[in-house]
């Protein structure tokens, strides 16, 4: 992302195979995926989430994701 930007924030995707299940907002470069959304997204607790993070840009729009398998505990 360009070094002039005014707001740092991020979007996460969690994500079933190739489907994205919900986007989580985040204004830092931390976030909360409270354990009631993964039921409601899953029906059970995971062992792992595969996500996709991206920074966002006013100016350049959603970066490069990096896509990443996250064990949950």
């Amino acid at each position: 992302m360009p070094l002039s930007e005014d707001i740092e924030a991020y979007e996460v995707d969690i994500l079933s195979g190739s489907a994205v299940l919900r986007t989580l907002q985040a204004p830092a470069p931390t976030t909360l995926y409270p354990a009631d959304r993964e039921l409601a997204d899953f029906g059970a607790p995971q062992a792992a989430l595969s996500l996709r993070i991206a920074q966002l840009s006013r100016v350049a729009g959603r970066g490069l994701p990096c896509v990443a398998i996250v064990p949950v505990g």
